[in-house]
């Protein structure tokens, strides 16, 4: 019985032991570390967006292929493509010399941005690692609708990664303290068994 007890509170506090509240606090501060960063990366990828719609605007008389070209340069972006309300594509400039035609955006991105709201979001690429920020701007003309552009810049694959695994490893430790009552639970399980059975075997032999 005492060697239960011993045990017993041997587990519990082993079990505890995995859970600190420092482990906790600096997993939360790195989670909201990275999702800052992230959150402001859009925001800039966005703004310069917006400078890039400006841009289209003021030079009307310009083509835009010589624009995008022009801007994506000087703002140091992956990509920019402008397209028309509908999803054709009108001009588009890529860092990449080799890289495909830019695919259209979805039919509910383009309504969203032909409604007057801009936005951005994340993208993984699978083909490096990297994430791709890919913001969507209204650009207005008078008298029709107004095209749609987007600009898109790179997350390297080094930050890529390690905000993944930020995000793992505070996942899996939220996960494993929800568990923390059943996975004491079954441990105390576990020893009962292991000492019923013990004193049974005990019982028996001391009978032969």
């Amino acid at each position: 019985g005492i060697l239960f007890l011993f045990a017993m509170q041997f587990i519990q506090r082993s079990v505890e032991s995995w859970f600190h509240v420092e482990v906790e606090h600096a997993l939360d501060e790195a989670l909201g570390m990275a999702q800052l960063y992230l959150e402001e990366r859009r925001g800039e990828v966005l703004a310069e967006g917006r400078a890039v719609a400006r841009s289209l605007a003021e030079g009307s008389d310009t083509p835009p292929q010589l624009v995008l070209t022009e801007v994506r340069r000087q703002q140091d972006l992956h990509e920019v493509a402008l397209f028309t309300a509908t999803g054709n594509l009108l001009a588009a400039s890529s860092a990449e010399p080799t890289a495909r035609l830019p695919r259209a955006p979805g039919r509910q991105e383009l309504l969203q941005v032909t409604g007057g709201q801009p936005f951005s979001l994340l993208v993984p690429d699978s083909d490096n690692g990297a994430w791709r920020v890919r913001a969507y701007v209204p650009v207005p003309r008078p008298g029709s609708e107004s095209r749609v552009l987007r600009v898109v810049d790179t997350i390297p694959a080094e930050v890529a990664a390690r905000s993944q695994a930020i995000q793992e490893a505070t996942g899996t430790y939220k996960r494993l303290q929800l568990e923390r009552g059943p996975l004491k639970t079954s441990f105390l399980l576990t020893l009962a068994l292991v000492l019923v059975l013990t004193v049974f075997v005990a019982v028996w032999l001391s009978f032969r």
